[in-house]
């Protein structure tokens, strides 16, 4: 549309308005006086609005000092004669308003439409509209991009000094509305220079207690109390920096360690968020406040997960081998106080009191692991041939009853989670430590099962009973490997029976498709190091301890299902290929491969089978004080021996069956990923030495190799000509413990 005249007269207040609503699309601005001028901005001050004073047309401007200035003050242009936003060069710094926020920046280039490229003042590169530029400064930064950080800081430190107090006592009470251009001029005078108009925007846009900026070229002038709430507003904001810059310095200051007492509220706010950003990185609650935090801290680009890490060491907050999967899973070793205000007040005496006392020579095994259930056994001698075999499980339900604290407690928990430096257990230690394990010459109650063997050895039916027993021995590992060579014992008649007893059910379960037992390598940590444990299948005391754990599993879920009892089964479903398997010769290649495509253990509601352990009907009932799961099967055991009823139904079992399959998998990866850590701990200490390592797999992308001496496995670029089975010379030439991998070179 062709404009005929630069210059309407407004014939009444409807054609002003109007003229005023079109003004974006014609591209005027409507002046008080009625004079119209093209072009949407002036370079040096904002554009005028004619509604910006609410007032009527025709009104002239009350305040003599104004009226003045505004006679004597042309219209504001730089020394090249730009008037409009269309004229700005490339590389000009200027102020743009993006999302409300006035910026500083130099203009990059333009783009589509009426779009152009910002690079602001904070490293951004912004994609604006034409009409959010608000002023041109003439100043160009000449390529130099630090000219721009250190215009925007002499423009902000200028505008902190800013006070309009007076200006605010004098214009308060004339009009409503004032223009910017107004307050300039009775602030700089006549020819403010680029930098002072900035610094009044900044200004007026976040730090002035006296006006508000109403739109983008107007302001209002505040009411008192108004001033006195911004004023408070303000101060508040300004102690937030500072003690934001304080928290800083102190968390900087690698010589002053964490005291909670020296920090205020908000700091000790802030640390959290620095510790959740070192945990989840930017996931995390305020990730992204915590992330700029250590930016200010350090400039330089890197991992800031792994700086905040690093900044809780130096504080001894955490400890240089903090398990920080530990802390992300949200575990603690801790027991509310009332929870073991109850475990305190168990009454053992009363719990014994009119259980059935059985009086035999019972002895329970310690495994070299340390992590199977705790079981005690008996065999007694029938006077007309046979034996009596005895497999006693600890009754934790005499301790821990439904709808109590303890209980609560055990099912939030579901299990006891082991690492090799760590022991979180599932009940408080009164229970796992004292009245919930066998101890010697102490009377406990216990879940008894008992079966008839023959001359032969045979299983006859099992009979389950509720009991008291009292431990006459505990036998080490290396007590049970004497007795198997020969060495006299008092229990070596029945662990010779016992042993040929668990041969034969290890048989019947090899022939059933059993998978090989290659024995548990668990990492410990002792001696300053770790040691690494590797348990024998050949060992004689671990296989009795194994077998009979596994035959009262079998024979409990098959009494369960035999009666209509809900229980919780484990299952495990057929590894596929297994004759290829089998035919791996070397061990550590076909124990990698093997539990590589096994299928993860995993509950069920019917007695299926276990083909892991070559068994039907494995119930899960044999450690109550280790795994919640165990603990609610043997409460419907004894809940249905005392009133011949179960406790639980099948949907409330498997409600918790649910629940327990993913923590103990999340167990199992907490448990591996720490043995891991403290693996790699240990290779740091070994740089250049060398070791020994065989080959799983060969690939394109290197060889997959297993330490000999350590249980860890990592890829290393080796030769092509290398098989799985070979044996290669590594030396330690590193370990980056926050990426948990470690750096080997074959020799």
């Amino acid at each position: 549309m062709k404009i005929p005249s630069r210059e309407i007269t407004v014939a009444n207040r409807f054609i002003y308005y109007y003229a005023n609503f079109v003004e974006r699309f014609y591209g005027y601005v409507m002046r008080r006086d009625g004079r119209n001028v093209a072009g949407e901005h002036y370079v040096g001050r904002l554009k005028e609005s004619a509604l910006s004073t609410r007032s009527r047309p025709g009104r002239k401007t009350s305040h003599p000092a104004i009226r003045r200035r505004l006679r004597e003050r042309p219209l504001q242009v730089t020394p090249s004669g730009r008037k409009t936003i269309a004229e700005a060069v490339r590389g000009e710094i200027v102020l743009f308003l993006y999302r409300k926020r006035l910026m500083l920046g130099y203009y990059s280039h333009p783009l589509w439409g009426k779009r152009i490229c910002i690079a602001a003042e904070d490293g951004r590169r912004l994609v604006i509209r034409r009409r959010s530029l608000v002023y041109l400064t003439g100043v160009g930064v000449n390529g130099n991009r630090d000219f721009l950080r250190t215009y925007e800081a002499s423009v902000r430190t200028l505008a902190k000094h800013i006070d309009l107090e007076e200006i605010w006592h004098v214009l308060r009470d004339d009009q409503p509305v004032y223009q910017i251009s107004d307050i300039g001029a009775l602030l700089w005078g006549d020819d403010p220079d680029p930098s002072r108009w900035l610094a009044l925007y900044i200004h007026l846009d976040a730090a002035c207690p006296y006006f508000v900026r109403s739109r983008t070229d107007t302001c209002r002038p505040l009411e008192s109390d108004e001033v006195k709430n911004r004023m408070n507003h303000l101060a508040g904001n300004e102690t937030l920096t500072h003690e934001l810059a304080e928290f800083l310095y102190w968390l900087g200051d690698d010589e002053e360690p964490y005291d909670p007492k020296s920090l205020t509220g908000r700091q000790r706010d802030w640390l959290e968020q620095i510790r959740g950003y070192a945990l989840w990185g930017i996931e995390a609650d305020r990730g992204g406040r915590a992330r700029e935090m250590l930016r200010q801290l350090d400039t330089a680009k890197g991992d800031r997960r792994r700086y905040a890490f690093e900044l809780m060491v130096r504080k001894r907050i955490w400890d240089p081998d903090e398990d920080l999967d530990l802390l992300r899973a949200d575990l603690s070793p801790d027991f509310t106080a009332e929870v073991l205000s109850e475990a305190d007040g168990i009454d053992l005496a009363g719990i014994l009191k009119g259980r059935r006392r059985l009086r035999r020579g019972f002895f329970s095994i310690q495994t070299p692991a340390g992590d199977q259930p705790e079981l005690a056994f008996s065999l007694k001698r029938r006077w007309r041939g046979g034996y009596e075999l005895g497999v006693h499980i600890p009754d934790v339900t005499a301790y821990v009853p439904t709808e109590t604290a303890l209980d609560r407690a055990a099912s939030d928990r579901l299990a006891t989670l082991q690492l090799p430096d760590l022991t979180l257990p599932m009940l408080p230690p009164r229970l796992t430590d004292d009245i919930g394990r066998f101890k010697v010459d102490r009377r406990r109650p216990a879940v008894s099962l008992l079966w008839i063997l023959d001359r032969n050895l045979n299983l006859g039916d099992l009979r389950v009973v509720l009991s008291s027993i009292k431990l006459r021995k505990r036998l080490t590992a290396g007590e049970t490997e004497a007795i198997d060579t020969g060495e006299h014992h008092r229990l070596s008649g029945p662990l010779r029976i016992l042993g040929s007893l668990t041969r034969s059910l290890r048989e019947q379960r090899e022939r059933r498709g059993a998978i090989e037992n290659f024995g548990q390598i668990r990492v410990k940590t002792g001696n300053g190091g770790i040691v690494v444990q590797q348990t024998d299948p050949a060992d004689p005391g671990a296989g009795i301890h194994h077998e009979l754990a596994l035959l009262a599993a079998v024979e409990l879920g098959r009494w369960c299902a035999h009666r209509n009892i809900p229980a919780i089964y484990l299952t495990q479903d057929a590894v596929l290929n297994r004759l290829e398997l089998d035919k791996i010769h070397h061990p550590i290649v076909r124990r990698h491969e093997i539990r590589r495509k096994t299928p993860y253990p995993t509950y069920s509601a019917e007695p299926d089978d276990h083909h892991g352990y070559g068994i039907r009907a494995c119930c899960a009932a044999v450690a109550p004080c280790d795994r919640y799961t165990d603990l609610m099967v043997q409460r419907q055991i004894v809940h249905y021996l005392r009133v011949g009823a179960p406790l639980y139904t099948a949907g409330e079992l498997d409600a918790v069956r649910y629940r327990a399959r993913e923590e103990y998998v999340r167990h199992a990866d907490l448990r591996r990923r720490r043995e891991h850590f403290l693996v790699l701990n240990q290779l740091e200490t070994l740089k250049n030495r060398t070791l020994s390592a065989i080959v799983l797999h060969s690939g394109r992308d290197g060889a997959l190799i297993e330490l000999e001496e350590f249980p860890i496995k990592t890829r290393v670029q080796a030769p092509r000509s290398v098989r799985a089975g070979d044996t290669l010379k590594l030396r330690v030439t590193g370990v980056d413990r926050w990426r948990r991998d470690p750096h080997f070179l074959v020799l």
